[in-house]
């Protein structure tokens, strides 16, 4: 983690969003969550980190039948260090069959990568431009000449 919060710095990233699959010990942990920078106990945080964090959470969870394991603050290095907007975006369980079978078909991984794409449009978008969570499609950005 510290090489990508080093890159991040350098290279003067606008937001971060780090990827990872999670293991437990027991095979019924499942599901998606998503962490940005904050703590409770200090009463501060990411204010553009927690919306993007709610916004891919919920993407996600529309677009997928991956368990809602919600959004959580926290002080985690590559939270706290990242000059960017940072989220951390925990996939799933490669402990579970379920998510670990999701999580191996192509097509499954596509959906995920869209819900991420929209959430990062949507997080710039003007309120009057937004769509219903899990309605924007790549292909409507494209349309619209938002991306070619």
């Amino acid at each position: 983690e510290s090489q990508r919060l080093i890159l991040a710095n350098e290279t003067n990233a606008d937001l971060v969003i780090s990827l990872h699959l999670d293991k437990y010990h027991n095979d019924k942990a499942h599901g998606v969550a998503t962490y940005f920078y904050g703590s409770l106990a200090h009463g501060i945080h990411s204010v553009v980190g927690e919306r993007f964090a709610s916004i891919v959470q919920r993407e996600i969870c529309a677009r997928t039948d991956l368990s809602n394991c919600r959004t959580h603050a926290k002080t985690w290095d590559l939270l706290r260090l990242t000059k960017a907007p940072t989220v951390r975006i925990d996939l799933g369980y490669v402990s579970n069959n379920g998510d670990a079978q999701r999580l191996s078909r192509p097509d499954f991984r596509d959906v995920v990568a869209e819900s991420v794409v929209i959430a990062i449009q949507r997080l710039y978008l003007a309120s009057e431009d937004d769509a219903k969570t899990g309605t924007l499609r790549i292909a409507d950005l494209r349309k619209a000449g938002i991306r070619k």
